[in-house]
């Protein structure tokens, strides 16, 4: 058995892949096909949960790349610079009433 020579801690994507990898062994050694076709069958689910996070760690180091997002920040400032206009009732603006 292989160990692992890198310091880095595994992600919930290694492990889910571990785990996919290790579902799929297993199904290989059933000889009752219905029961490997469940086990293959969680087996693509894991490798597609392993795809998901995947791309959301893909996507969250091009958000790291590109910097804050111009919205982010504080906006008390622009609160602070309008002007409040009062908003008249529409009863209010009607002649005659």
């Amino acid at each position: 058995m292989s160990r692992r020579t890198q310091e880095e801690p595994l992600g919930p994507k290694d492990r889910i892949a571990a785990f996919a990898r290790a579902t799929e062994v297993y199904a290989e050694s059933l000889e009752d096909p219905d029961l490997a076709n469940v086990y293959f069958g969680k087996s693509l689910g894991l490798w597609q949960a392993a795809a998901i996070l995947s791309a959301e760690d893909q996507q969250a180091a091009s958000k790291r790349l590109r910097g804050p997002s111009p919205t982010c920040g504080s906006r008390r400032a622009d609160r602070a610079s309008r002007s409040v206009q009062p908003v008249a009732s529409p009863a209010a603006a009607a002649p005659g009433r």
